[in-house]
């Protein structure tokens, strides 16, 4: 019998079992020469993993007979997940054992205690996950730190408090450019001028990165940096946030932290302090109150491009990494590229915005009339479910190319769900050839927009060469 150890460990810690310790432990039953799969630092909330996915190609392939495993929940704590790979292990012929519980999938039996196992393991995940977003909430009420790394400008340095151990931020010496920054976007300066700057003078990042106009604005707009007066808590009632700390607690002197979900906080890049928890940290603010409140006026003031150059816009990347925009010059619009004002760039682009435009578009075509084409035969049970989610995103592909932009927007979030719940699956992707093809010539210009975010990923232009990527 050919068998395969696996082996995983999230984090070291002190009451974690290793990587070795599994491996040794599985290795009394494996017989001889077996097989090694292992990810370090990896989670079971799914099955990304490489030496998993590796794992599985080989049972795919014939083989493997059976996995050995010191814990269940070294597979999974996922019951979906888990229950979609005794089904395809089952597919296949190979047993999956483990050391500890005592448990294989070779008898009906133990496959219904395997499932009432993982069933436990799901459960004690979800425990795990609010128990530290119960942490999370409390520590961050409590102006302590949250963690990662320290915002320009600042240092960490370790700091306890009442038993906690936790960090506070002090300046450091590139304050100083935080200041800067402030300042030359007060006396009109833009984003990207003040990269250009930065750039030219050799200053890097935080992480050790060019300047861009986007890591400048989000040092512009974050309550971290400001000297927090009670004129900033009126500023930051008004715009939707919720404040933590008490009116009072607003000296002028100390900077703000602001959490809430990371997710959302990504996404928004501090556009918008609505739905934000904001308490007073321990750190002392870089920035004058009355010079971030003007700040922020000028932020929300300015003119916000809706990129109506082209419905290409914003998947556009040239080959130095950096986003393509487009520039009109005698009724035709240019490529260039964001690194070029950045001064890090100085690749050509030989084709125009225009001729991208014209070259994209049939394949877009033959995209959509593929998709509304193609049918792929499952089992009856995996094809109903399958088939639903397909039919549901074919109605919302319809009903995007006539939204407007706003309602857009809610749907652009409903299809990513369902390309979520898609991904899910061990089927393709099914669309059934009863659905007719937009007809993409036809689409004004928004709807044509909010239709290619939804094929396209990128689309990469170089010097010599021009690759498209498809979702």
């Amino acid at each position: 019998m050919r068998s395969a150890i696996y082996a995983r460990q999230s984090v070291d810690k002190k009451d974690s079992i290793s990587i070795e310790s599994q491996i040794d432990d599985c290795r009394n039953i494996a017989g001889d020469n077996p097989y090694i799969f292992a990810d370090k630092g990896f989670s079971g909330a799914n099955l990304q993993r490489p030496s998993f996915t590796e794992m599985m190609e080989c049972v795919e392939n014939g083989e493997i007979d059976r996995i050995i495993i010191y814990r269940l929940d070294r597979i999974s704590r996922s019951l979906p997940d888990f229950v979609n790979l005794t089904e395809k292990l089952r597919k296949h012929n190979v047993t999956l054992c483990s050391k500890s519980e005592g448990f294989d999938t070779s008898s009906e039996t133990s496959l219904i205690l395997l499932n009432i196992l993982m069933m436990f393991a799901q459960m004690e995940r979800g425990a795990i996950s609010q128990r530290v977003r119960d942490n999370y909430y409390s520590r961050a009420k409590k102006g302590l730190y949250l963690g990662g790394s320290a915002p320009f400008g600042y240092d960490k340095v370790p700091l306890t408090i009442s038993n906690i151990h936790t960090s506070y931020l002090v300046e450091n010496s590139d304050s100083e450019i935080v200041l800067e920054i402030y300042e030359r976007y007060a006396c009109s300066a833009s984003y990207t001028s003040i990269a250009a700057t930065l750039n030219d003078r050799q200053i890097k990042t935080s992480r050790g990165n060019y300047w861009t106009a986007g890591a400048v604005r989000r040092i512009l707009r974050n309550p971290v940096y400001v000297r927090a007066d009670k004129a900033v808590y009126r500023y930051l009632e008004a715009s939707g946030a919720e404040i933590c700390t008490p009116y009072e607690l607003f000296d002028g002197r100390h900077g703000c932290i602001c959490f809430g979900s990371p997710r959302e906080r990504a996404y928004a890049k501090y556009t918008t302090l609505r739905n934000e928890s904001i308490v007073i940290g321990f750190h002392e603010g870089i920035i004058p109150s009355n010079l971030w409140l003007s700040v922020q006026k000028k932020n929300t003031s300015g003119n916000i491009s809706r990129g109506q150059a082209s419905f290409l816009q914003g998947l556009m990347k040239c080959g130095c990494g950096y986003s393509l925009y487009t520039k009109r010059y005698k009724d035709r619009k240019y490529l260039c590229c964001r690194g070029r004002k950045l001064h890090i760039c100085s690749i050509p682009h030989p084709i125009t915005c225009d001729e991208l435009e014209l070259l994209i578009e049939p394949l877009i075509c033959k995209r959509l009339e593929f998709l509304s084409q193609f049918e792929e035969h499952q089992d009856d049970s995996a094809n109903y479910e399958l088939l639903q989610l397909e039919r549901k995103y074919s109605r919302l592909m319809h009903i995007l190319a006539q939204s407007s932009e706003n309602e857009a927007t809610i749907i652009e979030r409903e299809l990513n769900d369902i390309k979520g719940q898609l991904a899910t699956l061990t089927a393709p992707i099914i669309v059934s050839k009863n659905s007719s093809p937009l007809d993409f010539t036809s689409l004004d210009f928004t709807q044509k927009k909010a239709v290619v975010r939804q094929l396209i990923e990128r689309i990469e232009i170089s010097k010599d060469s021009i690759n498209l990527i498809w979702k």
